[in-house]
């Protein structure tokens, strides 16, 4: 899947930077995430206008409350029946969930189960950390088998769930993972999921070394980071299925895609033989007829174009660049005034 050039400076438009520093732990994986996503909102055009971020309670559900969006922050493990209702009442928004593995795949886990078995059209963001983190560190239903914990000091003798699989168990929905190193890769994957029309789950391996990476023999963020690079290769990409340690996006089985390339001409039907995914969520309202999602070939163009634009931002002199990210230019204007070729 081609790879995006790093988004402008716009995405901080995204951000309460005046609220920054956050209050998460030095090294933890959540910044990250938060501004992946917050680049690629940027990217997509997509603001509180239209679309509504909905966490739980955690370290990650603290995401909410740094970002320019309309944000519900709910009871723990009830971030999906509450995403579904925002999305059928107001069918039109984008609806973005932001949650632990813990609060997704544990007191969540039912209703996770049958989000997906509605095919109900939201995407969930899930900081896998593999620990209850807030709480001091806990074993967490996604806590490897083995692992010491301040609740299994003796080593999990449990068995983590597989959220590939619990995903997977619907014909309908889209599945990726990523992790917090493959920064370019996990935005690919959060936009991948905002666009898909129906169910996208996108599992996010990330760090918690204040509660988590020491236990287990890690001695800074940095050690963690380094393990997922030399760890998590890229799935071949006609893989159906991501086997462990590898990071991919899977499409449903009769999509012409295999971990985001296409294997095959895609067939683009005409507007009026659109269907909509069986099991979405019906809406109390009559919204206007769901827009087909993007073809391979438009997702490929607005790459094309975003990485066009940061080419000749990379021309410009620093303060220009500034005013073009503040939006007091338009980058037309900006390279007439620098006197910068575009070609």
């Amino acid at each position: 899947m081609p790879e995006q050039a790093m988004a402008e400076m716009t995405y901080k438009d995204r951000l309460k930077v005046d609220l920054f520093p956050t209050i998460w732990c030095p090294g933890c994986g959540i910044g990250t995430i938060m501004m992946q996503l917050a680049m690629t909102l940027d990217e997509l055009g997509l603001d509180e206008r239209n679309t509504i971020i909905v966490t739980g309670i955690g370290c990650t559900g603290r995401m909410g409350g740094y970002l320019k969006h309309e944000a519900v922050y709910t009871l723990h493990g009830r971030t999906l029946p509450v995403a579904e209702a925002i999305k059928t009442v107001r069918p039109e928004m984008n609806v973005i969930v932001v949650a632990g593995d813990g609060d997704t795949a544990s007191i969540g886990g039912n209703h996770l189960v049958h989000s997906i078995r509605r095919n109900a059209p939201v995407t969930v963001l899930c900081n896998n950390n593999e620990i209850y983190g807030l709480t001091g560190g806990q074993t967490g239903p996604t806590t490897p088998t083995g692992t010491k914990t301040l609740s299994s000091p003796a080593g999990n003798p449990n068995t983590p769930i597989n959220l590939q699989a619990i995903v997977r168990s619907s014909p309908h929905a889209l599945y990726a993972k990523t992790t917090v190193y493959h920064q370019i890769h996990m935005r690919n994957a959060i936009r991948e999921a905002i666009e898909w029309p129906g169910f996208s789950f996108v599992d996010i391996t990330s760090q918690c070394i204040e509660n988590n990476g020491r236990r287990i023999g890690f001695d800074s963020a940095n050690d963690m980071l380094t393990f997922f690079r030399k760890t998590y290769k890229r799935a071949p990409k006609d893989a159906d299925h991501l086997a462990p340690f590898e990071i991919g996006i899977v499409y449903p089985a009769d999509h012409p895609s295999r971990n985001g390339h296409v294997s095959a001409p895609a067939a683009t039907a005409a507007p009026d033989t659109q269907v909509e995914p069986a099991g979405s969520i019906p809406s109390r309202t009559d919204p206007e007829p769901k827009a087909a999602p993007p073809t391979d070939d438009e997702k490929a163009r607005r790459r094309a174009e975003s990485v066009a634009r940061a080419a000749l931002m990379a021309k410009l002199p620093a303060d220009m660049k500034l005013r073009v990210a503040r939006r007091e230019i338009s980058l037309e204007d900006a390279m007439r005034e620098a006197g910068v070729d575009p070609e």
